[in-house]
């Protein structure tokens, strides 16, 4: 009876570290999620959607610039994550934000691309809604937003 619970200390410490990464985004740099996820946590609301959904769609141009700092964190966090799926030399410097549209209580929702990832040569030209609100896309990149508090 003694083996029991020394057996079943791996699994719950293997179960317990796995969870932790999972919800650690980027580690200590920060997490990305999808817009609609983030819209659905609560994180983004309707009225930060159709700002944003207004930049993104061409309807006005986005006034803020992204801070210095934080492009460089959105930029570490992506190659880490990369990092993380086997891109062993993924770097910072690799990374590029193609698009900002605005900070949203502290969730910045920005379109990066990667020196690692390829894209389809495709056309790409459709619609998503979320919330009720319509996003426009014509290219392969998808809006997230990125937090320091992941």
């Amino acid at each position: 009876m003694k083996k029991l619970p020394k057996l079943l200390f791996v699994p719950i410490i293997a179960v317990t570290a796995a969870l932790f990464f999972s919800f650690s985004g980027c580690g200590s740099i920060g997490a990305f999620y999808a817009l609609k996820d983030a819209y659905d946590k609560g994180y983004v609301t309707v009225e930060d959607l159709e700002s944003i959904a207004a930049y993104h769609n061409g309807d006005k141009e986005c006034e803020q610039t992204l801070p210095a700092d934080v492009e460089n964190d959105i930029k570490k966090c992506e190659a880490a994550s990369l990092r993380s799926h086997g891109e062993k030399h993924a770097r910072p410097d690799g990374v590029h934000i193609v698009a900002y549209y605005g900070e949203y209580n502290g969730f910045y929702a920005v379109i990066i691309e990667s020196d690692w990832v390829g894209y389809p040569t495709d056309v790409v030209n459709y619609y998503e809604d979320i919330g009720g609100v319509s996003f426009h896309y014509t290219s392969h990149g998808k809006i997230q937003v990125w937090t320091a508090n992941g």
